[in-house]
Order: structure tokens, then C-alpha cells, then sequence
């Protein structure tokens, strides 16, 4: 019977999961298991009775394991900038990012530590040996919401910061205007250019994730 065999799935994937370090968890394929069984538990309760309870009970534990899925992806967002990292550490209530040292670049500036008297590179990292079972513990699927504020709110801020970047390129390129015997020439597209740029430092400004 699904229900059977989907409770046996869920049981030993959490099983399996749980015990597993950060660095090794499958997101992506671990929510597309959880949607495989929601949807067939689902097909399955159509010829069930409605109060079936070890049906509602493998439904419950199925979403809040979506939860924690989707809630671990989003402690882990390429567009995250130091700020953001901050943010998740108070979101969690520990240190999932902390700063560590490591040797600097030729090309980077030294953050400078007055404790120590001496300049030091410092990166804030994951840490990304901290097991499934302990983000089970602090239950982190409880704070979905604000996760995924942080991530959309960084996502939309790196779209941003990616526009205004792209108008600088456009506007830092020579010729726009050439100067011949005190007559201006310009390109036919100029006016159209500058009218597009405008309007899209007038969109970043006026949107509430403007850097």
C-alpha cells in the first residue's frame, strides 16, 4: 500500500539525513523527494478515510520536512554580502557564519585588528561540518518566513546593485559625444540611451531594496 511504503520512505530518509553534515546534504534533490511523496500520499488518501491518522501523521511530517529543507537553502544564498550573513546569524540565534583568518592576496586590502596590533584578512564562512540534527534542534523550519525575506531581499539588491553597475560600464565608454571644430556629433541613439539610463537609476531608486 503508498501509505505504507511512503511512511517507510520518509522514516528512513529523515533517518539518513539527519546524521548528515551540512556540507553534504542534497537541497535540491532532498526537496524533490519530499514533493515526490507529498504528491503521491496525496493520490493515495483519495481512498482513505478522512480521518486516517497515520495518513495525517506522515502529511504533518512531510511538510515540516519540506520546511526544514527549504529553510536550510536558504541560510545558503550566493547573493549574501557580509550584511546579510549578520542577519542570518540573528535569524538562527548562533553563529552560523563566523569570520576566519586566511592569507591575503597580493590585490586585497588587510582588514586591520587593533586587538593584535596587526592587519589580517578575514572572510566570513559557513559552518558547514554542523550536522542536520543540530538545525533539527534549534528548529529552523520554524523561521522559514524570515529566511526567505533575507533571501529575496538579497537577490533583489544584487539585481539592483548588477543595474547600476551595467549604466556605469555603459556611461565610463569613450565617444559618446566627439567634438569636431566646436560642433557637437552625436550618436542617433544618444538621447534614447540617456533616457533608458535615467529611468533605470529612477527604478532602482524609488524600489524599497535600493542599495
Amino acid at each position: 500500500m503508498n501509505l505504507w511504503r511512503i511512511k517507510l520512505q520518509y522514516e528512513n530518509t529523515f533517518k539518513k539525513v539527519k546524521e548528515l553534515p551540512f556540507k553534504d546534504l542534497d537541497i535540491e534533490a532532498l526537496i524533490y523527494e519530499i514533493d515526490q511523496m507529498t504528491s503521491i500520499l496525496s493520490k493515495s488518501k483519495a481512498f482513505l478515510k478522512d480521518d486516517n491518522e497515520c495518513a495525517e501523521n506522515v502529511t504533518s511530517n512531510l511538510l515540516k520536512f519540506r520546511s526544514l529543507a527549504i529553510s536550510l537553502s536558504k541560510i545558503n544564498t550566493p547573493a549574501y554580502d557580509d550584511r546579510h550573513k549578520y542577519e542570518i546569524n540573528q535569524i538562527l540565534g548562533f553563529d552560523f557564519y563566523k569570520k576566519k583568518e586566511r592569507e591575503k592576496k597580493e590585490e586585497e586590502d588587510y582588514d586591520y585588528d587593533d586587538k593584535n596590533n596587526k592587519e589580517k584578512k578575514l572572510e566570513i564562512e559557513m559552518n558547514v561540518d554542523m550536522k542536520i540534527n543540530e538545525f533539527i534542534d534549534l528548529n529552523i523550519g520554524a523561521k522559514l518566513r524570515k529566511l526567505t525575506d533575507i533571501d529575496i531581499k538579497a537577490k533583489k539588491e544584487k539585481e539592483l546593485s548588477e543595474t547600476l553597475n551595467s549604466i556605469r560600464t555603459q556611461w565610463d565608454q569613450p565617444n559618446k559625444l566627439q567634438i569636431n571644430d566646436q560642433e557637437i556629433v552625436k550618436p542617433e541613439t544618444l538621447f534614447e540611451e540617456i533616457d533608458d539610463s535615467l529611468a533605470k537609476i529612477a527604478d532602482v531608486q524609488s524600489s524599497k531594496y535600493a542599495p
